[in-house]
């Protein structure tokens, strides 16, 4: 079968990981018995998240305008379909699964909408123009927290980062602005890499990335303050606040730079997927920010699950496509 529309049902064999279950040993197989296999016709070409629900099903999100598909009992079942109409999208950004909802960031919508990870039933849309400016979401509690990704040197320094949306439609800002960010900023907007849910809480405090800052933030929504620490990166040094308005010119920087795509949050550390020159690489810190490890060359498509990272790793086979691999935690280097 053709691998580029392949990818899809989770067979599940052997060694489950589930929310409900207790987590692995401590010392672990290094090879897990579960693969995404081929099966159908599968509208996917490339898995680029996957987050495990129960013993027998799991959320997969591939890359094809982000379609969300829920996996159960080796049967496939689509989470909305592409479109403009109700309950229906264009160009997820970013997801965030609270309880037994799924709420998908639209960003050429301006929508979020919440879909029953049981029933695949649209059961919440809340639309607004407004939303069309970000691209990372997270539920906590009663409240949305929405985090722009897309600003460059161009954009005022006060402008805010990260909004807090009530259940009424009151987008509120956050004290965190483009100049708090000290970032290296280029003029023209570039996407740089797909993020998907970068937004990740733990007990009462959120942790999030922000390109080109190089840093994890903190924001404490009891105490509404921030903080954050920073990320060992490759990045060359290039002109703060570029004024280049050159395509050319501005795209020839952009490889020299660092991006740093996703964070895990662990019992005892942080672990950070960056890209540099074509390759990812993690890198794991304390939650005071002192780096543990780090390691290179490394898979694209991780999550976690209790205590434990997995990586899905393409194999060389026809139907089983991906296998689920737990990441020992590298040496120290």
């Amino acid at each position: 079968m053709n691998r580029v529309r392949s990818l899809y049902v989770v067979v599940l064999l052997g060694v489950v990981i589930s929310l409900t279950l207790t987590p692995p040993p401590a010392v672990a197989q290094n090879k897990i018995s579960r693969f995404l296999t081929d099966e159908g016709e599968p509208p996917m070409s490339a898995v680029i998240g996957y987050i495990p629900l129960s013993p027998d099903s799991a959320l997969v999100v591939d890359n094809t305008d982000s379609i969300f598909l829920i996996i159960s009992d080796r049967r496939e079942r689509l989470l909305g379909q592409k479109g403009g109409g109700s309950c229906e999208h264009q160009q997820v950004t970013s997801y965030t699964l609270a309880g037994d909802t799924l709420f998908v960031l639209d960003t050429q919508l301006g929508r979020i909408t919440g879909y029953s990870i049981h029933t695949g039933e649209c059961l919440k849309e809340v639309v607004m123009p407004e939303l069309a400016q970000f691209s990372q979401i997270e539920k906590n509690g009663n409240w949305f927290y929405l985090a722009k990704a897309n600003y460059n040197s161009s954009d005022p320094p006060d402008e805010p980062l990260l909004y807090r949306l009530g259940s009424e439609g009151d987008l509120l800002p956050l004290a965190l602005t483009i100049e708090d960010l000290d970032a290296d900023l280029l003029l023209l907007p570039f996407k740089v890499g797909q993020r998907v849910n970068t937004i990740k809480p733990r007990g009462n405090k959120l942790y999030f990335i922000l390109p080109f800052s190089h840093r994890i933030w903190q924001y404490d929504t009891e105490t509404k303050l921030f903080s954050s620490f920073n990320l060992k990166n490759e990045s060359a040094e290039i002109a703060k606040y570029s004024s280049s308005t050159d395509f050319e010119e501005v795209a020839k920087l952009v490889p020299r730079l660092e991006i740093e795509l996703d964070l895990f949050l662990l019992e005892d550390r942080v672990i950070v997927l960056s890209i540099f020159q074509n390759q990812y690489r993690l890198r794991s810190y304390s939650y005071s920010g002192d780096l543990i490890a780090e390691e290179k060359d490394v898979q694209h498509v991780y999550f976690h699950e209790r205590e434990n990272l997995y990586s899905l790793v393409s194999t060389n086979s026809d139907t089983e496509i991906y296998a689920i691999e737990l990441v020992n935690f590298f040496s120290v280097r």
